[in-house]
Order: C-alpha cells, then sequence, then structure tokens
C-alpha cells in the first residue's frame, strides 16, 4: 500500500529531497519535493520514495541519500516507524533514528529519541485536493456499527469517507464515517496535539447537528480506527457543543471483512520492532533442560538481549550474563538456549530488550512442566476444579510520585503460584506494600479464557513513572473481574491476564467497595477514580467516566465471596471486634471464624478465641476478643465443614486520637517557632536598616542598609504570617491573656518601625542638596560603578504660558549645561548597559519638566514642590522641575550651571539627589505597608477580645443540655443538643454507660465533631438495649460540657408502644 505524505521536524522544516539525491529539513511549506511516497512493508517496515523518483536510504556512517531506484527488504531503505502520541520516529537498519538538525541537514544518527527531540516529526497526508492532515497512517475500515446506545438514532452503520465532513465541528480532520441513513449523524476524528497541542485529548466523536454526543478517546494517538467496544458519554465536558447523549454511552464493532486490504498497519500500538503475531516461540520447556526457544524479527540494536524471568520478577532481576540473559548479537535467535537457574517447574517469562537498558520489546509468558507433561499454556485440566485463590506477595507495577496529586496511589501485581492465572490487579492509598490479600485463580478449560483486547480506561503521564490503566474486554461467556496497569503505552499481552467463565461466579452482584484513590490535582487528561472491586477480591477497577464518581450498577463476585451478609459494629485496638450477620446459614452446624487476612480457611484456632457456632451467639451483636492492630477477615462457613458462604474483609484500627486537638497543637507550635524566628530577624534587621540611613553614602552606610534591608523583609514577612495564623486560630478556640500581649506588642514592633520610615521618606524625598543661583559643584561616589541616579534640577518659578507660545515661561531664555569628569553608563541597569570614558565636553543635561522627552512643552504640566525653608528672599517660593543631569554617571564631579540669556531674571537652582530621592520613595512604601500591618493587627486583635470575652459570658450562662429523641433497640439514637459548644474542636460521643471518656471508638460511629453536623437533629448507629450515656466536651480534648445517661429497652419492654 502506497500514500503521499510529508514530514515535518521539529523545527517547522519539511524534508526535502534534492535532485543530486541530498536529504534536507530547510522547506517552510510542502511543495513538489517535498512530497514522498510512503509504502508499507512486511515486518512493520516502510519506504520513502521521492518526488524524483529515488528511495530515502540511510548510510552506515550517518548520512541521509535520496538515492536509491530500488528499495529491497532488509536493505538501508526501509526503516522501522516508531508511533507516539502526535509523533513519528523513524529508525534505521543500522539501529540508529533519523534526525533533523537545526542548520536544515538530515542525519542518521542517533542511539536514542527523546520525547519531544530533533528524531520526533509529524507525518502529514497529503490527498487528491493537495490539502495536507496529520497523517491517517493505519488503513481505516472500510465502515463500522455503533449499537446499545441510549440514543438510538446514533445506532446504525457508518460508511468511511476520505474527505472531510461539511460540519467541521470542533475541527475535527478528514476522513469521517457516515450514517448511512442518516447524513445529520458521522463520526469524526478530532486532532487536538495539533490545533490545541494537548494529544491527549485526541478522540474520535459521535457528532450529529446539536453537536457532540459520545466519544471515544484515542490515548493521544492519531491515524487509528474508532477503537472498538463501550465509548464514553460527554456530558461532562460542559461544553455548550457537547451536549451528550442519553446513557448508556453506545459499543462500536468493526466487523471481521470491514478492513482494507493493508499488508501491515504502520501504528502497531506499541513501540517496537516487532510484527503482530507469535515474536517468541517456546521450543522446549521441560524441569532439568535447557528453555529453548526461537525470536522472530529480533530488534536491530547492537546491546538488544533477552532474558528468562520468574513470572512476577522485575525485569532487573535478570540473573547473570550468560545463564539467565545473552545479547542478541551473541546467539543463533533461531534456537536459543537460557537456564532458568537449576529451578524446577513453575510460571516463567521470556522478555526481550530493545536496547542496553529495558526497554522491553516483547514478552513471552510460559510454564516449565515436569519431563512428563509437554509444553503448554494451561496447567489445569478440564476436569479440575476452579478454585480462587487468596495471593499476599506483590511486584509493585506503579506508583503516582512526583505527579502532584493530593493523595498517593500505587499499583501492584500479586505473585501468581505455579498453576494459577491472574484476574486483575490491586491498587492501594499510598506507596506501602499491601497489607491484604488479593485473589488470583486456579483454573484451566473452558473456566478461563484470554481477554479479546485491552480498552485504555486511563493515563497518567506526569510524574516519576507513567501509568496506562487497561480493562480487560472479555469474550461471550466470560467476564473481567479487575482491571491491569502497564507503565507503557503498549497494552498488555493476552497471556498476562485471564477472564472468568460465568459458571466460576456467585448467583449474586454487588456494587464496588469504596473508593481507594482519586487523581485529583495530580494533572492526568482526565478526572479518575479506583474503586475496591467487590466480593473482598482485592481487586480495583478505575472509573471509566472521567470522573471521581463511583461507577453505578451491581458487578459480578467470585463464587463464595462475601455478599455484605456480614457487618462490622466495632473494630479497635483493645475492645471485642462486633459485628452482625445477616441471612445466616439454616445449617446447625454453621459457624463463623476470625482469621488474619492472609491465612487459610483450615487456620481457624480455637473455639470461642477465633471461631464460633452460630448456634451459640447472638446474630445481630456477636463478637470475638480483642484483636491486634492490622487486616483481618470474618469467615462464614455454612456447615461443620469449610463450605464458605459469607467473608468480610476488615481492619482493626488503632484507638481514636483527638487528631483535631494535636494538629492545633502542632500547628502552634509551629506558628510559635515561625513568629520568634521572624522577631529575632527583625530586633536584628530594624537597627540596621534605621541607622543606616544616616551619613555619607559610602561602603560602610550600604553595609548596613543591604543587610538590614535583607533581615527586616524576610522577619517581618514571617512574623506577619505567624500572627495572621495565630489570629486565625485565635478566633476559632479561646484565647489566652498572653497571646493576646505577645501579638499585641508584635503590631506595636512593627508600628513604630513603620512610622520611622514613613518620616524619615518624606524627610528624604523633600531635602535639597544644593541650592545656587548661577552654578553648583557636586560629587557622585557610584560605589558599585554601574552609575548614578544623577540629580534633579528645579527653579524657583510658576508654571504657566502667558505669551501663548506653547512652551512655559520659566523655560524661555534659559540656559542650562551640566558636564560630568567621570565616566559614564549608557542605558544603565539594563541589559545593554555599556561603559563609556569620561568625555567633559559631553552634555549631560536633560529638558524634562514631566517625564522623559517631555520638554517644556505646556502640553505637560511640570511637577511642582513648595520649599520647606526660606529662600533668599526670606519667604517660600514654588519651585518647578527643569530636568535631569548625569544619568547614569559614575564617579566623578557634576559642574550644573543655569541663567537667562536676556538677564530678565536670576535662575535659582534647587537640586535633589536622585539616589535619595528613590531610597526615600522605596522607604515611603515599607513604612506605609507595616503602618497597614500594624494597624489591621491591632484592629483584629481587639475585635477578637470583644467577641471571646462575649461569647466567654455567654457560654458561662448557659451550659449545653441533650435531649433524646428515640432510643430504640435496632434504630439510630436520635437526640439533640441545645446550647452546643461554640468552637470547631466540641464534639460528642456515646457510650456504654460506665466507659471511660477516652473509650469513644471511631469517629463517625461512636463520635462526631460538632462542627461536622446538625446539633438539632443528631444521629448515631444503632446500638443493643442496655444503659448508654452521651457527652458533649467542649474543646478537643476531654473538657466535659455536659452528659446525659439512658436507657435503651429491648423493643418487647416498650409496652407503652404497643
Amino acid at each position: 500500500m502506497s500514500s503521499k505524505v510529508s514530514l515535518r521536524s521539529v523545527h517547522g522544516k519539511y524534508l526535502s529531497a534534492q535532485p543530486d539525491g541530498r536529504a534536507e529539513w530547510n522547506r517552510d511549506i510542502a511543495s513538489t519535493w517535498e512530497i514522498f511516497h510512503l509504502e508499507e512493508r512486511q515486518g512493520g517496515k516502510i519506504a520513502l520514495r521521492g518526488a524524483h523518483g529515488m528511495y530515502v536510504s540511510s548510510q552506515s556512517d550517518g548520512s541521509v541519500q535520496i538515492n536509491r531506484r530500488e528499495a529491497p527488504p532488509g536493505g538501508w531503505e526501509e526503516f522501522t516507524a516508531e508511533i507516539r502520541p502526535n509523533a513519528v520516529c523513524l529508525k534505521s537498519c543500522h539501529g540508529k533514528y533519523l534526525s533533523a538538525q537545526q542548520d536544515g541537514t538530515a542525519q542518521w544518527n542517533r542511539d536514542h529519541a527523546p520525547r519531544g527531540g530533533w528524531e520526533e516529526f509529524q507525518i502529514e497526508h497529503t490527498g487528491g485536493t493537495g490539502q495536507r492532515e496529520p497523517a491517517t497512517i493505519t488503513a481505516m475500515h472500510s465502515y463500522v456499527i455503533v449499537a446499545q446506545a441510549g440514543s438510538p438514532e446514533v445506532n446504525g452503520n457508518y460508511e468511511f469517507m476520505p474527505g472531510k465532513h461539511e460540519n467541521r465541528h470542533f475541527s475535527t480532520i478528514a476522513g469521517h464515517y457516515q450514517h448511512t441513513q442518516n447524513p445529520e449523524i458521522f463520526i469524526a476524528f478530532q486532532d487536538c496535539g495539533t490545533n490545541h497541542q494537548r494529544p491527549e485529548w485526541n478522540k474520535w466523536m459521535i457528532i450529529s447537528k446539536v453537536g457532540v454526543l459520545y466519544a471515544a478517546h484515542t490515548g493521544g494517538k492519531i491515524g487509528v480506527p474508532p477503537r472498538e467496544g463501550v465509548w464514553e458519554n460527554v456530558e461532562g465536558w460542559g461544553h455548550p457543543g457537547a451536549p451528550g447523549g442519553k446513557h448508556p454511552a453506545p459499543t462500536a464493532y468493526h466487523p471481521p471483512n470491514a478492513t482494507t486490504q493493508t499488508q501491515q498497519q504502520l501504528n502497531t500500538d506499541r513501540s517496537s520492532t516487532f510484527a503482530s503475531g507469535e515474536s517468541i516461540q517456546v521450543l522446549e520447556a521441560v524441569s532439568g533442560n535447557l528453555v529453548r526457544f526461537k525470536i522472530n524479527n529480533p530488534p536491530n540494536h547492537n546491546d538488544a538481549w533477552v532474558g528468562i524471568y520468574p513470572k512476577g520478577s522485575p525485569d532487573q532481576d535478570h540473573g547473570e550474563q550468560n545463564q539467565r540473559w545473552k545479547y542478541i548479537r551473541d546467539i543463533d535467535v533461531n534456537n536459543v538456549s537460557l537456564s532458568n537457574g537449576g529451578r524446577t517447574e513453575g510460571d516463567w517469562s521470556i522478555r526481550v530488550f530493545s536496547d542496553s537498558g529495558y526497554t522491553l520489546a516483547e514478552r513471552k509468558d510460559f510454564t516449565i512442566h515436569s519431563e512428563h507433561k509437554i509444553h503448554s499454556t494451561e496447567s489445569i485440566s478440564v476436569e479440575e476444579r476452579f478454585e480462587f485463590v487468596p495471593v499476599s506477595e506483590y511486584d509493585e507495577v506503579w506508583n503516582d510520585s512526583g505527579s502532584g496529586a493530593e493523595q498517593d496511589v500505587s499499583v501492584w501485581r500479586p505473585r501468581v503460584p505455579a498453576g494459577c492465572h491472574l484476574i486483575g490487579m490491586t491498587a492501594k492509598n499510598g506507596h506501602s506494600r499491601p497489607t491484604f490479600s488479593t485473589l488470583v485463580i486456579r483454573a484451566g478449560g473452558r473456566d478461563i479464557a484470554p481477554p479479546e483486547r485491552f480498552d485504555l480506561v486511563w493515563w497518567q503521564e506526569r510524574g516519576k513513572r507513567r501509568f496506562w490503566c487497561w480493562r480487560p474486554i472479555p469474550p461471550a461467556g466470560y467476564v473481567s473481574l479487575g482491571d491491569v496497569g502497564t507503565t507503557s503505552e503498549t497494552p498488555p499481552s493476552h497471556n498476562d491476564v485471564v477472564c472468568v467463565a460465568l459458571a466460576c461466579l456467585s448467583p449474586n452482584r454487588q456494587p464496588l467497595g469504596g473508593q481507594i484513590w482519586n487523581d485529583r490535582g495530580g494533572g492526568a487528561p482526565k478526572d479518575a477514580a479506583f474503586f475496591a472491586q467487590p466480593g473482598g477480591t482485592g481487586l480495583f477497577r478505575c472509573s471509566d467516566d472521567a470522573t471521581h464518581n463511583k461507577p453505578h450498577g451491581e458487578f459480578p463476585i467470585p463464587a463464595g465471596a462475601s455478599t455484605n451478609g456480614i457487618e462490622i459494629l466495632e473494630a479497635v485496638v483493645g475492645k471485642p471486634v462486633r459485628f452482625r450477620i445477616n441471612n445466616r446459614p439454616s445449617s446447625n452446624n454453621a459457624w463463623v471464624g476470625i482469621y488474619p487476612m492472609g491465612a487459610s480457611d483450615q487456620e481457624h484456632g480455637e473455639q470461642n478465641k477465633r471461631w464460633k457456632w452460630l448456634r451459640d451467639i447472638d446474630m445481630n451483636n456477636a463478637s470475638f476478643p480483642e484483636q491486634s492492630e492490622g487486616d483481618w477477615s470474618l469467615r462464614l462457613f455454612s456447615d461443620g465443614g469449610h463450605t464458605l458462604q459469607e467473608r468480610k474483609d476488615f481492619t482493626v484500627k488503632p484507638k481514636h486520637v483527638v487528631k483535631n486537638r494535636l494538629t492545633v497543637e502542632s500547628n502552634n507550635f509551629n506558628t510559635k517557632i515561625t513568629f520568634a524566628f521572624g522577631l529575632f530577624l527583625l530586633i536584628i534587621g530594624l537597627p540596621l536598616l534605621i541607622f543606616g540611613q544616616g551619613g555619607l553614602r559610602g561602603v560602610e552606610n550600604l553595609g548596613m542598609i543591604i543587610p538590614g534591608a535583607i533581615l527586616t523583609g524576610i522577619g517581618a514577612f514571617l512574623t506577619v504570617g505567624a500572627s495572621f495564623v495565630g489570629i486565625s486560630s485565635m478566633s476559632k478556640a479561646g484565647v489566652h491573656r498572653w497571646k493576646l500581649i505577645v501579638t499585641a506588642v508584635f503590631a506595636v514592633m512593627v508600628l513604630i518601625p513603620g512610622i520611622i520610615f514613613l518620616i524619615i521618606g518624606i524627610g528624604s524625598a523633600e531635602s535639597y542638596e544644593v541650592q545656587s543661583e548661577s552654578v553648583a559643584t557636586l560629587e557622585i561616589i557610584d560605589i558599585d560603578d554601574k552609575g548614578d541616579q544623577g540629580f534633579i534640577i528645579f527653579l524657583e518659578g510658576i508654571p504657566g504660558d502667558y505669551n501663548n507660545n506653547g512652551v512655559h515661561d520659566y523655560c524661555e531664555n534659559l540656559i542650562v549645561n551640566a558636564t560630568h569628569t567621570g565616566g559614564w553608563m549608557s542605558e544603565p541597569w539594563t541589559e545593554s548597559a555599556m561603559w563609556n570614558q569620561a568625555d567633559e565636553t559631553r552634555q549631560v543635561f536633560e529638558l524634562e519638566i514631566a517625564h522623559y522627552d517631555s520638554g517644556c512643552s505646556t502640553e505637560f504640566w511640570p511637577e511642582q514642590k513648595f520649599t520647606t525653608e526660606n529662600t533668599y528672599q526670606g519667604h517660600q517660593v514654588s519651585l518647578v522641575k527643569i530636568g535631569w543631569a548625569c544619568y547614569g554617571c559614575m564617579k566623578g564631579t557634576t559642574t550644573i550651571s543655569a541663567e537667562y540669556s536676556d538677564d530678565s531674571k536670576t535662575a535659582i537652582m534647587w537640586i535633589q539627589d536622585g539616589e535619595k530621592v528613590t531610597g526615600a520613595t522605596l522607604r515611603i512604601f515599607a513604612g506605609s505597608f507595616m503602618i497597614g500591618i500594624g494597624l489591621l493587627t491591632l484592629m483584629g486583635l481587639v475585635t477578637i477580645y470583644t467577641t471571646t470575652k462575649s461569647a466567654t459570658k455567654s457560654i458561662n450562662s448557659t451550659k449545653s443540655s441533650i435531649e433524646i429523641v428515640e432510643a430504640i433497640e435496632g434504630e439510630p439514637i436520635q437526640f439533640r443538643i441545645n446550647n452546643p459548644p461554640i468552637g470547631d474542636s466540641a464534639w460528642v460521643g456515646i457510650y456504654p454507660l460506665n466507659s471511660d471518656d477516652k473509650d469513644h471508638g471511631e469517629e463517625g460511629e461512636q463520635w462526631n465533631w460538632l462542627s461536622k453536623i446538625n446539633t438539632n437533629d443528631v444521629k448515631f448507629y444503632e446500638i443493643s438495649a442496655g444503659h448508654w450515656s452521651i457527652r458533649v466536651f467542649s474543646d478537643g480534648g476531654f473538657t466535659l460540657d455536659s452528659r446525659l445517661d439512658f436507657e435503651v429497652l429491648g423493643k418487647k419492654e416498650r409496652w407503652w408502644i404497643d
């Protein structure tokens, strides 16, 4: 198959075939020489033929030539295409990648192709109209079938159309599927990688005249057909152009005879050099002999290698060279042999790596049998009975370190025992190893089957490792019990996981369990959450609707799995484990036991300690003696043997510690440390900053100002931040007097320096270096050798233009000159600043009455001041700005003169130091800021003190009271709290009558924060008959505010109701 394409580099240039055989990346647009014929070859290879009829060739020296008339199989003119999200890489038979250099040259000389590097480029397809779109490289199916959609109008057949649809909804590209019965409905592809630089949004969409109804993301790929299987609802997008169709989402099918006659798909859904089919063939695998196998289409890289592993081992556990692994260059790929280290039969895997690292190209799982068995992927005969086996040993697949998600998560693969099969993976909150068990299946024959395919549910490319979550899609008559994950965009092997026959499942179904984790904050392309599969399997399922919501409906569970017939009432350290059994077995010999999570059913321990007959216990309030902290399971057996009817896994938790109180105390301690450190920096920095303002500008002065400013700034930031945190905490709890005093002292310490800064700044802004009638001589020190701000010159005068000539009168006939004896900086304090030698003939005065380049035009009103000291005439006069002298001058003497040429009056200059004016502005700003902080702090303290005092009087005048609304055995306890304590740390708990206050059980079950409940309608879970008490505490500890003791009577004792 051949098609016309052009290749565009990351530099935005197209590859061009020159008539003399050279290849260049130097064209901004793709014209005749930039069009290539892409030919698909056997084994996933391609060839490129240029406009002059010559093929692209990769030379052994790394050069690129387009001068070959033929492209023989296996020659230098065939390449491997590695497809990535929104990009393609070409790899030569020498193992080198094609690279586009910035100078326009093309080279085959790169061993690696990093993401976003010069070795990635885009293939653009050129159609008959000459228009280009990102290439649809994989041959499209001639039609697809859509069925089972909640919006029935989208169901039906869709025929592939190569051109653009007239409705270019969301910038869909050419090549769509048209509904054969309804011209207003079609399926189109949106290339978000090209249009929005978000390839993870790439998707096929079912579109009608009202907008997008359903979608199917492609995992960042382009040029792939619409995926088979269930699609996605889109109402969660929140886009007016995507109203979404009705639930459920449709299922798409590819009819077997609908594909085009493509010899080989370029996009194989994996970045490897292997073609589809059996890439590794096991020739012999029996105990006591070397494992013999054949590798078809091995990688071309000189450092490619192959190893043999126990099935669950990580890639890094490769053993010794020439024993457990070998370089492919050193072996006969048609008859490879490796040792398994003398180990006996069991499950193993052969893994081929395409480079010297761990880039997995292919994997083959197999079983080593005893000598009398032939090699087979099944280890149990059809006649053997299936069994779900709990496994408690794991290998980590992925964790989300570095992703930025608010919660941590990790995904683990159970270590599958010999003869068993993986049915899914487990996920847990956090990065530690799971302490619970996960089920695998020991089965064979028709009880298990490989998945038909894997659907991508969710993926995450942020963090230290990338992750793709897949859902096995079962064949008819089978179900998938759990999701699996990989750390590459390649789906798992069909041999990695099995689907389970319906006959192996319980007739009952259950909703999913609790949420394990959600990706909030992780920045993945779409939202997702992991949920526990029902039945105590240890498996997980990922949400597939781009939300954190639990998927609706009920899901299959293994035969004998839990069906919520056991409810945990209490499970904390130091107290008996209490539970309830619903729907007990009818047999008189039925029994229940408590087990460590991974223990077998036979490890039941002693009667009445670890197991009991059901006939001897109260089904509604059964208990076992206290257990240690950790994971446990209750198992209900329907007869005197081990016929499991029900299982409930749970965790015995430590006694609850009032976390809010500890958190507050910890936060208060950190706040105090921060406040004290900031105060310490202020005590040192403020004197340096204040006393550094006086005297001449010299090294000593600057040596005080710079560290003083740094210390003061950091100290003010820390103390202000800590004070606001402290004030916030004071507003939520009782305030000690010393805290108010310390905060008030801080406010005063900030307020007083702020006032000093403001006064000094205002004074400096109005100070003048020189008052002169004609000539002034001033010195510039410029200790940093970067140039000085210069001098601002004012004249005694009044703004105005009385002769209407467009110039202020005080500027007319005025001559001002300024010279400088030292060097000077052009464009000072910028990247292009340049030092210049001294030039005493250079005019360093600039006429500007308002701002730079304002001149003396009446279009601008001059900067005006009024003297704060007496003039020569004995009274204060108006000063107007005339300009700026010596801006950027370095160390030297500046001479400024001013006179009126007509001798009409005397030019009296008042000159300010530009450096001091700039510093004064900063001091005014800092002083104003500190005054504001101090005043706000004092106002907040006054408000808090007043509010707290009023609240204290109110609390002291009325204690809370408790009023029982309903207390019936078997029903929730309902009551109300009148006049509850004020504060976020107040809480209420329900206790057996004589229990200690500290025996409060679990939050949400036996106690709650008052801030989280409606105190007029409080409920706790149902409790047994007997004497109880409700206790209200006014803080995060055990300061008792009120208590009510009461009795819960049995139903038959409530004679007044009857």
